[in-house]
C-alpha cells in the first residue's frame, strides 16, 4: 500500500511540475506582451484552478487513505460554493477580461498533457532499465 501512496505522490509532484511550468511560462509572456487586465485575469483563473486541484488531492488523499468517508460530503458540498464566490468577486473587478480568465482555467488542459508525457517517459526509462538488467 505505501509503494501505492508513493506512484501517486510522485504522479501528482509531475501534475504540479507541470502545471506551474505552464502557468509561469504563459504568465511572464501576458505580463511582457499584454495589457495588465489580461495578466491579472490569466493569473486569477490559473490559481483559482490549480489551488483547487491542489485541495482536491490533498483532501482525497486524506479522505481516502484515512478512511474519513463522512468528510467527504461536507468538502464536495463546500468546495464549490467557495470557488462560485471567488469567481464572482474575480469577475466584479474593473480590470477582469472574461477570455485570458478562462485561459487560466484551461492551463489545466495543457497541464495534463504535459504529466501525460512525463508518465510516458517515464515509463519508458523504467521499462529501459528493468530490460537492460
Amino acid at each position: 500500500m505505501l509503494k501505492k501512496i508513493q506512484s501517486k505522490t510522485i504522479i501528482i509532484q509531475y501534475f504540479v511540475l507541470s502545471m506551474t511550468l505552464i502557468c509561469s511560462i504563459m504568465s511572464l509572456i501576458l505580463f511582457l506582451i499584454l495589457e495588465r487586465g489580461a495578466f491579472y485575469s490569466f493569473a486569477w483563473g490559473a490559481g483559482v484552478i490549480y489551488f483547487d486541484l491542489i485541495a482536491l488531492v490533498l483532501l482525497g488523499l486524506l479522505i481516502f487513505y484515512k478512511n474519513l468517508i463522512a468528510l467527504a460530503i461536507p468538502v464536495i458540498v463546500l468546495k464549490y460554493p467557495i470557488i462560485g464566490i471567488i469567481t464572482y468577486k474575480i469577475v466584479n473587478l474593473e480590470w477582469f477580461v472574461v477570455p485570458w480568465f478562462v485561459a487560466g482555467i484551461a492551463t489545466i488542459l495543457p497541464a495534463s498533457l504535459l504529466l501525460l508525457v512525463f508518465i510516458k517517459v517515464k515509463k519508458l526509462e523504467l521499462t529501459s532499465t528493468t530490460k537492460d538488467t
